[in-house]
């Protein structure tokens, strides 16, 4: 009558764990590179500032629209996730090598899509940064 039943004892998630979680998760790998080519790009608009080279913000804010559109192409809009689609979930009377080029090309946009982000989010932030300096920071200064 005195069987021991072992019971697991379910560990409490605490704030703790659930940072931790979200830490292991953090692609560094990204972060990283979208950090080097915010610096490339800011270091390139301040050479062309302190040469005094006048269309840089017009060429910047150009560029920025440009990437939009192109992202906003490229996950046709801004509602659907730019995912690469399973196999089953193709159309059935597809043949295997349009199923194989769908793939293909969803992996594609994908990347180019990953790119395109990364650049508009760096020029986005020069920007960003430069409006800040001209508006309130150069304000305070005088």
């Amino acid at each position: 009558m005195s069987k021991s039943k072992k019971y697991r004892v379910k560990k409490k998630t605490g704030p703790a764990d659930e940072i931790k979680a979200a830490f292991k998760k953090f692609n560094f790998r990204l972060a990283g590179k979208t950090a080097l080519c915010f610096l490339a790009v800011f270091a390139v608009y301040q050479i062309g500032i302190y040469f005094e080279f006048k269309p840089m913000i017009h060429i910047y804010s150009i560029a920025v629209l440009i990437l939009f559109v192109l992202y906003f192409i490229l996950n046709r809009g801004l509602g659907k996730p730019a995912g690469i689609p399973d196999r089953a979930s193709l159309p059935a009377e597809w043949s295997e090598e349009q199923k194989d080029d769908a793939v293909r090309i969803a992996e594609k946009t994908r990347k180019a899509s990953k790119v395109i982000l990364m650049l508009l989010v760096s020029f986005t932030l020069t920007l960003l940064l430069d409006m800040m300096w001209l508006f309130y920071i150069f304000n305070i200064k005088n």
